[in-house]
């Protein structure tokens, strides 16, 4: 289930990025699996980063979104999350294991604008390989309880929460992931698969002067762009001449050891 989640989800974000109405080409992603919430509860999510644009179909072009704050629409983001997923466990005869009112309800689904993704990936990298609770965190055990320290969603104030011990061992084995289980994964043009790609999309972005997005006008106009910039000349390191790119080529794969 955790990996259904993982591809699920990406999965989604492609599919509605791949609309022409929205981005309408191919986005890269870095998802990362959670289990559990500030206080500890068993709340498997995925948080993905996702750089603001896309590559065209063709592979000529990037393609900036239409608004600074805007990407997807979120609420069509949650309908075909669920699809997804509902279509993906039915193979495993898995959907009645679910209450009924699971699949008609909405989703939980959420996306903003977080500039240039240094606070999130700052705040983000250190919970990678954090755990579900830190023994400094573990204030008392006695008559078979044990008593930590939390802090609630939304509040960044410690609160104290005590449970029974058994209680408190199922809620911290609930978050332990599977052995050899990847919980940091990267789809589309940051996929380790599409490296010639994320260099030609490199190549892209040096050559364009891609302004800072800005929202629509009054009469919902595309934001202008600056003609591309030429990249300065590169001479070849032996005979000095100027340097034309003429394709780029993949890395060549390493044999097995």
């Amino acid at each position: 289930m955790y990996n259904v989640l993982l591809q699920t989800s990406a999965a989604a974000l492609q599919a509605l990025a791949l609309d022409a109405k929205h981005l309408g080409g191919q986005i890269g992603m870095v998802g990362v699996l959670h289990p559990w919430t500030r206080e500890m509860a068993y709340h498997p999510h995925v948080h993905s980063l996702v750089p603001a644009g896309a590559l065209s179909p063709d592979g000529s072009q990037w393609l900036s979104p239409r608004y600074e704050d805007w990407r997807v629409p979120v609420r069509a983001l949650s309908h075909i999350f669920r699809g997804k997923c509902k279509e993906k466990i039915a193979p495993a005869n898995l959907l009645d294991h679910a209450p009924a009112h699971v699949w008609p309800q909405a989703w939980g689904t959420h996306g903003e604008a977080v500039g240039t993704g240094k606070e999130v990936i700052t705040s983000l990298a250190p919970s990678i390989r954090r755990i579900a609770l830190t023994n400094n965190r573990i204030e008392k055990l006695a008559d078979g309880y044990v008593t930590f320290r939390c802090k609630a969603s939304g509040s960044n104030e410690w609160q104290h929460r005590t449970l029974p011990a058994q209680e408190f061992i199922r809620r911290f084995l609930q978050h332990v992931l599977p052995k050899g289980f990847i919980k940091v994964r990267y789809y589309g043009f940051l996929s380790p698969t599409w490296r010639n790609v994320l260099t030609h999309l490199r190549h892209l972005l040096a050559t364009s002067a891609c302004p800072l997005l800005a929202p629509h006008d009054e009469k919902n106009q595309p934001p202008h762009h600056p003609p591309p910039a030429t990249l300065p000349a590169r001479p070849c390191p032996t005979c000095r001449g100027q340097l034309v790119l003429i394709h780029h080529r993949s890395r060549p794969k390493r044999a097995p050891p």
